[in-house]
């Protein structure tokens, strides 16, 4: 974090949001296809985890990876992400993917410069805010009184709402 946004405001938010609950997650050593999908950007690890506290059987690996490979199928309709929510809010193959009922089950991380690329098309948002492994929401920082960088960023963001590149990472209304 050498720039100063990352000192100013990005530095700060973090902190918030870990003394909200969030637990903050360096994933400078995380590789894509490892640690977490590429396409979808699900950390496997903390996904196998807590589905197997939520759903109180064993989770292995492959079946972490089978799972969150379902889960690519859902977000790669086009209906706006209405087949990834339904299973956010029910299930996926006998499996609750968040336990809405006891919060305290769940994880919830933040990393900073995740990656979402696809092909030529990629970018970073500053935050990422990770629930059961999975990405749910990300913030982009700017220092204050910033008007062209916010201007910038709220251009950018509409380009890549439109774009079809970014359909896993974006579920507009």
């Amino acid at each position: 974090m050498g720039r100063p946004e990352d000192k100013y405001v990005k530095l700060p938010a973090i902190i918030h949001a870990t003394r909200i609950g969030y637990r903050y997650l360096s994933i400078k050593s995380d590789a894509s296809g490892i640690d977490y999908d590429a396409d979808t950007n699900i950390f496997f690890e903390p996904f196998r985890a807590v589905l197997e506290r939520i759903n109180g059987k064993p989770v292995d690996a492959d079946k972490a990876h089978y799972l969150v490979s379902q889960l690519k199928l859902k977000l790669s309709g086009n209906d706006l992400g209405r087949a990834f929510f339904a299973c956010l809010h029910s299930s996926i193959e006998g499996y609750r993917l968040s336990d809405f009922e006891n919060p305290a089950n769940n994880d919830f991380s933040v990393v900073t410069e995740l990656p979402y690329a696809n092909g030529e098309d990629s970018f970073r948002p500053d935050i990422t805010f990770l629930v059961n492994g999975m990405p749910l929401g990300f913030m982009e920082v700017k220092r204050e009184n910033n008007k062209d960088g916010i201007l910038a960023e709220h251009d950018r963001m509409h380009v890549r709402f439109k774009n079809e590149a970014y359909r896993p990472a974006f579920r507009p209304n």
